[in-house]
């Protein structure tokens, strides 16, 4: 962790040369940089990747970074100016990097793509093509995925280190609000600095008992707080309307990189900004200047991305939420009238229902602020910020859930948009937006009141409406899993996500104690719970596209252990321990096969190689061998001069002695079989019985027992020339077509195959 941090410290270096060019070049607020800094790199790095050029990017950005550092130190120049913010950033990186380091994903999303998608770039220095058949969701954009890898690329990779990455991106995105009360003479500031320390932690924790927030790296928050940082900004700037257009630029145009959905929120800012253009009286020019630099610069990103997953993947513009006309059309064609009438139903119900509905609970309290202030508040100006605030709340929340309507409609396969897959986790980015929203006009207000002299008597009246929204955003966010553990571990005990953490516990520690290696050909016993997310999990786990998950109606699929490289039983059921109890496959601990360690050895292929005049071969039945016994065993049989058929005698007793190629003894039969003789000069008494008479084999030559008295066929193999015993082997026909055998324990037999 000691080289962490100081591969951590490099990178801080590296960003605050850029923090400090931009103040001094075009006096932009270090609060407001990062957010613009991080989502610039972001911007960079995805144009990079779709030139391929992601290291030289990478060594410009990092190397650049640095040297301005240096040169600013030179000068002099290089001076931190202590503020809260700064000093909350830098504690809270050092916290979440100690917090996060060991951490790993649990969440099935992370596993089928946005941790794998990281795990890809970083391998490969490159974005996914047409080579990398892991990858399903083509059309994804990667925009979080190349800040995390750039973060990564400096301080290491490892799942706490891409958390860590994503969670500090998050963390940037709160940072304008500091900006806001700036003015705030210190003795009133210490309220509003712990609101937004307070609303900035929530934000990065943001539905941790829905599975989502500080340890996943699904974008659902992320996509609102790159939003929210786009408004805050806009907002601060709304006098100087073009240093605001370029400084949230950057962060719209990353907001499109991160998902799809990113669209709908440059169409909110861009609302916001040309309302401010209506307010200041700007000229037309100016403002469609506005609309062209935001909308261009969007939209080229949007195309360069189309066009790129279109020439390095085959089928892209079918792939699943593929942002095309074709793949819109199949999905919508591929619903029924009867399909869309219940979909819609379902939506309705939902998007309108007040159980547990926080989106309709901030709209309330948005409202309710919105008339005590228009009602108390003499400001004219004022009056009509709060009110454009609440009109564009509701003007966003309506369009954000048509967008999501839509999507079930046109974008989302059948089975899923009719159970509203995912609802309450895309909605998440909504209620992000609203309360960061909210925010903003909050401490914009406190500010102003506090220049009136008029903040002690508000805030009687602003009571209810900060109690409201503290109760709110503490439910949302589930922060009082933070300080009462206990509920937390309750939660987790009664939904999936403890059940997921599990798995992934489960899995490590089976890769960790048999050294189970990336990129093989693996089957998983995964019971009958959570079938799809355990293939998923041990896809991104092993990296291999090779991955077969069996579920308990599937189990006899084990016996074809010999064509993976891995067989790995994940879960414990009285099906699997059942089967495991009667196989002789050499299971290590019941948990793990691997294959590698074993040489596997089909019957017909041994009995070739005992063909020969130099063997005595000895044949003794234990249990049963019929079951699996096939015609070409039969052939190979035949081949040595016997002529008994096996699969006539489910569980019948089977005795064979062949010298050179005649045949001494042959017989199948009921009753258990006994002979005593001489072969060559060598004496042995043997015996099989099947299950019914006796369940027995021994293959006692010279006095010695020789047989390995297991279920199927069990074999010794004499050889004249050198005057000893070879081999002893023993087929489970009742099973398999062959046995395993360790590939440390060669003989004469197997070096021949």
């Amino acid at each position: 962790m000691i080289i962490g941090m100081l591969r951590l410290l490099l990178f801080l270096i590296s960003i605050y040369g850029y923090q400090m060019f931009l103040k001094k070049k075009w006096n932009i607020e270090m609060e407001c940089s990062l957010i613009i800094l991080f989502s610039s790199i972001s911007c960079i790095l995805f144009l990079a990747g779709i030139l391929n050029i992601m290291n030289i990017a990478f060594w410009g950005i990092f190397g650049g970074g640095l040297i301005l550092s240096g040169i600013f130190l030179i000068k002099r120049h290089l001076k931190i100016g202590f503020s809260f913010a700064f000093f909350f950033y830098v504690v809270a990186i050092g916290t979440l990097f100690v917090i996060l380091y060991y951490e790993k994903y649990f969440h099935y999303d992370n596993f089928s793509h946005w941790g794998l998608i990281v795990k890809n770039i970083y391998r490969n220095c490159r974005f996914p093509n047409f080579q990398d058949t892991m990858i399903h969701f083509q059309a994804y954009p990667t925009g979080s995925a190349c800040f995390i890898w750039y973060v990564c690329r400096i301080v290491g990779y490892s799942e706490g280190n891409t958390l860590f990455a994503q969670a500090i991106l998050t963390l940037s995105c709160m940072m304008p609000f500091f900006v806001l009360i700036r003015e705030v003479p210190w003795r009133n500031k210490l309220l509003l600095t712990m609101f937004i320390v307070v609303e900035s932690v929530i934000w990065i924790i943001y539905g941790a008992a829905r599975g989502i927030g500080l340890y996943q790296l699904l974008v659902d928050v992320l996509l609102a707080a790159v939003a929210t940082a786009a408004f805050t900004i806009s907002y601060y700037y709304k006098n100087h309307i073009i240093k605001a257009v370029l400084c949230v630029t950057p962060l719209l145009v990353f907001d499109v990189c991160i998902k799809n959905s990113g669209i709908i929120w440059v169409f909110a800012i861009l609302t916001e900004l040309l309302f401010f253009c209506f307010v200041n009286k700007t000229e037309l020019r100016k403002s469609l200047k506005i609309i062209g630099i935001i909308l261009g610069a969007s939209f080229v990103f949007r195309i360069l991305w189309d066009r790129h997953i279109q020439m390095v993947f085959d089928n892209a513009s079918t792939s699943k939420h593929a942002m095309s006309l074709a793949y819109w059309t199949k999905s919508f064609r591929a619903k029924s009238p009867e399909d869309l009438h219940t979909i819609t139903q379902r939506f309705i119900e939902r998007a309108f229902s007040l159980k547990d509905n926080k989106v309709a609970v901030l709209l309330l309290v948005s409202v309710i602020f919105t008339a005590i202030l228009l009602k108390f508040y003499k400001r004219t100006v004022a009056k009509v910020h709060i009110l454009f605030g609440c009109i564009f709340i509701l003007g966003v929340t309506i369009i954000y859930q048509v967008g999501n309507y839509l999507m079930y409609i046109f974008s989302m396969p059948g089975p899923e948009a009719l159970r509203l897959a995912e609802y309450n986790r895309y909605v998440i980015t909504l209620e992000c937006f609203i309360l960061g929203v909210f925010s903003v006009f909050l401490l914009d207000i406190v500010q102003l009141l506090d220049q009136e002299k008029k903040i002690n008597c508000w805030c009687s009246r602003f009571a209810v409406v900060l109690i409201l929204v503290g109760l709110l955003i503490s439910e949302s966010a589930d922060i009082k899993y933070l300080v009462r553990q206990k509920d937390l571990q309750s939660s987790l005990n009664n939904n999936i996500f403890a059940s997921w953490r599990a798995d992934r516990i489960r899995l490590d520690k089976l890769v960790d104690s048999y050294h189970i290696a990336e990129g093989k050909k693996s089957l998983l016993y995964v019971g009958d719970q959570n079938v799809n997310f355990r293939a998923d999990m041990a896809r991104y786990v092993l990296y291999s596209e090779n991955i077969k998950a069996i579920h308990s109606d599937q189990v006899s699929q084990l016996k074809n252990a010999n064509q993976y490289d891995y067989v790995i039983i994940m879960e414990h059921d009285d099906i699997v321990d059942s089967w495991l109890a009667d196989t002789s496959i050499p299971f290590e601990e019941n948990e793990c096969l691997r294959t590698e360690d074993y040489q596997y050895i089909p019957l017909q292929k041994y009995l070739q190689a005992l063909n020969k005049e130099q063997y005595i071969i000895f044949m003794s039945v234990k249990d049963e061998a019929s079951r699996a016994y096939t015609k070409e065993m039969a052939d190979s049989f035949k081949s040595l001069g016997l002529k008994e058929n096996l699969m006539d005698g489910f569980r019948y007793s089977y005795g064979a002695v062949i010298d050179g190629d005649i045949v001494v003894y042959e017989h199948l039969g009921e009753e258990q079989i006994k002979i005593s003789g001489e072969c060559s000069g060598v004496k042995y008494d043997l015996i099989s019985a099947g299950l019914r008479s006796g369940n027995q084999s021994s293959i006692i030559l010279d006095g010695q027992e020789y047989s390995q008295n297991l279920r199927g066929i069990n074999i010794v193999v004499y050889d004249k020339e050198i005057q000893k015993v070879i081999d002893s082997i023993c087929f489970d026909t009742w099973q398999l077509d062959g046995t395993y055998r360790e590939r440390s324990d060669q003989n004469l037999i197997v070096s021949q195959f």
